[in-house]
C-alpha cells in the first residue's frame, strides 16, 4: 500500500500524521524512517513495515483509544510523525508485508521528474516504486509516464510484475508498453510464453520513443 499526503500551508503550522493500529498490534521496531508492526494470527505472526519519506521529525509511538463500534473503546498503539513547516509538505508512506525473519528496507532513490523508492530484501532491489505524472520519469533503467508505477523482481532478480495507475508508458528490462493516452491502470505479469497485460499477450514492443502505441487504450482500459 502506498499513501501520498500533500499539505499546503501559508504560515507556520504543526503537521501530525497519525497511524492508529488495531488492538493487539505490537510496535516491534522504530527506525528513523519507519516502524515495524506485528500481530498474532492462527497462521503465525503477521508483520508489516511502515516507511514514510518527507521533511518530518522521527517516529513516535504510544497508546490511544480506538473504537470498533458505538459505545465501546479499547487502547491500542498509535504511531505519529510530526513537523512544523510553512508551504508545501509531501509525505509518501509505503506499507509492506514482511516475512518472518526477513530483513527489509525501503529507501528513496534518485529519480528524474518524480520520486522513486526501492524495496530491498536480502541485499538486492526487489521492487521499485515511481510517483510521476504526465512527463517521463526515470530512475536508473526504470522509465514511466504514470501517476504511479510499480516494478517487481523475483528473488533471482528477474522482472516478473509491472503495474501502473494513471499510466501511458512503462519500460524496464525486456518489458516495454505504451498507449496513445493515459489509461486508468494496467497490470502485467511474465508468463511462460512472454508478458501478459491485463489478461492479454503483449505485442512486440518498440521503445518508449516509438510513435505508435503498443496497445490501444480500448484494449487495456477497464
Amino acid at each position: 500500500m502506498v499513501l501520498r499526503d500533500i499539505i499546503e500551508a501559508r504560515g507556520q503550522h504543526e503537521v501530525t500524521v497519525h497511524f492508529h493500529c488495531a488492538p493487539g498490534v505490537r510496535v516491534t521496531e522504530v527506525r528513523r524512517r519507519g516502524v515495524a508492526l506485528c500481530a498474532d494470527s492462527p497462521e503465525g505472526p503477521l508483520r508489516v513495515s511502515v516507511s514514510t519519506f518527507g521533511d518530518v521529525h522521527g517516529w513516535q509511538y504510544g497508546a490511544d483509544w480506538v473504537s470498533s463500534c458505538y459505545g465501546r473503546r479499547e487502547a491500542a498503539p498509535v504511531c505519529r510523525l510530526s513537523a512544523r513547516r510553512a508551504g508545501r509538505l509531501e509525505l509518501v508512506t509505503v506499507m509492506l508485508p514482511m516475512l518472518a525473519g526477513e530483513a527489509e528496507a525501503v529507501e528513496e532513490v534518485a529519480c528524474k521528474n518524480g520520486r522513486a523508492f526501492a524495496v530491498r530484501r536480502g541485499g538486492g532491489v526487489n521492487d521499485l516504486l515511481i510517483l510521476g505524472g504526465s512527463q517521463e520519469s526515470r530512475a536508473g533503467d526504470y522509465v514511466c509516464r504514470a501517476d504511479l508505477a510499480w516494478f517487481s523482481r523475483d528473488p533471482d532478480g528477474h522482472l516478473e510484475t509491472v503495474a501502473g495507475v494513471g499510466v501511458q508508458a512503462l519500460s524496464a528490462g525486456d518489458f516495454h508498453w505504451q498507449a496513445s493516452s493515459h489509461v486508468p491502470s494496467i497490470e502485467a505479469r511474465r508468463g511462460d510464453d512472454g508478458w501478459i497485460v491485463d489478461g492479454e499477450p503483449l505485442a512486440a514492443a518498440p521503445s518508449l520513443a516509438g510513435a505508435r502505441p503498443l496497445i490501444s487504450t480500448a484494449r487495456v482500459g477497464r
